[in-house]
């Protein structure tokens, strides 16, 4: 009899164990495809440059067939107060993260018209050019896994030199969501304030789901026939504390294998479940006690 009683109670045990897993969420493999894309302004491993003046100008492009195209143009004035040999070097766009592909990536510089040779470093290596890459500058610690481009020039003192740099990135993929951003932290290495200026034209052949664009800090936001401009004009120094801008956004709604959500089962009926379990199993031991103190055999 005993024997039946505690099958019966183990049953109900396994039973409501059951139930209760089966309304426990489980993750699900497959992961939507959230990208990044960053790049910087130029930074400096001399204490003798200055740079009072730097723009940039992004256009982001999300093409009818969702991929996106970013083409990143950059003009900067930099003056040395003594001649000698200049090295810059800024960070080299990131591949797209995460399952969005890999892109094409063309990076050119020009110093005053001319065309210059360029050499791609790691953290490492550029850290021991010199180069002082503060994370709380740069944005986070990621700096220390990206590489970056460098390259050297001969500057007269006094002098201006005018520095273009154009970066394109092609992904090659449709994207989910993701970011771009834009370092101008990277200007505080140089001597005194340089006055920063970001324009951001985003056009959507097919419109995002959503975007926003950040810091909402010395942001101005306009449309024209072609898109929507976002622009920032500000004065970087040592006080400065915007370390990038850029925009977030979303191409559509994720479309992967999401488990379909559980029918939840009212916690007090779970809850009855395991204390009637209890009950029974607490008096099956305690008739057995009590059936050997009398002498009987179950």
């Amino acid at each position: 009899m005993f024997q039946k009683i505690v099958t019966v109670t183990l049953l109900a045990i396994i039973l409501s164990c059951t139930i209760i897993s089966g309304f426990v969420q489980h993750t699900s493999a497959d992961i939507a495809d959230t990208v990044q894309l960053t790049v910087s302004g130029t930074m400096t491993n001399s204490s003798n440059l200055v740079m009072p003046d730097a723009n940039a100008h992004i256009k982001m492009v999300r093409a009818a067939s969702g991929t996106v195209t970013v083409n990143v143009s950059c003009i900067f004035q930099v003056v040395s107060n003594q001649t000698m040999k200049a090295s810059l070097a800024f960070v080299y766009p990131e591949a797209w993260r995460g399952y969005g592909g890999a892109p094409e990536i063309q990076f050119t510089i020009q110093v005053n018209h001319t065309e210059m040779n360029h050499t791609l470093l790691t953290w490492e290596n550029v850290t021991a050019e010199g180069f002082i890459v503060d994370p709380e500058k740069f944005g986070g610690t990621w700096v220390e896994h990206s590489d970056f481009v460098l390259f050297s020039y001969e500057m007269i003192a006094n002098l201006t030199y005018e520095v273009k740099v154009k970066t394109d990135a092609f992904p090659v993929e449709t994207l989910h969501s993701g970011y771009f951003s834009y370092i101008v932290g990277s200007a505080t290495t140089f001597l005194g304030q340089t006055h920063q200026t970001v324009e951001i034209l985003l056009v959507e052949e097919e419109p995002f789901l959503g975007y926003s664009f950040f810091p909402e800090d010395f942001l101005v936001e306009s449309s024209n026939e072609t898109g929507t401009v976002a622009t920032w004009d500000f004065i970087i120094d040592d006080s400065t504390n915007i370390t990038s801008v850029g925009i977030s956004f979303s191409n559509g709604v994720y479309s992967g294998n999401i488990p379909p959500p559980p029918i939840p089962i009212p916690e007090p009926i779970l809850l009855n479940l395991l204390v009637f379990s209890l009950i029974v199993i607490a008096l099956v031991l305690f008739c057995r006690k009590y059936t050997h103190s009398l002498g009987y055999n179950s």
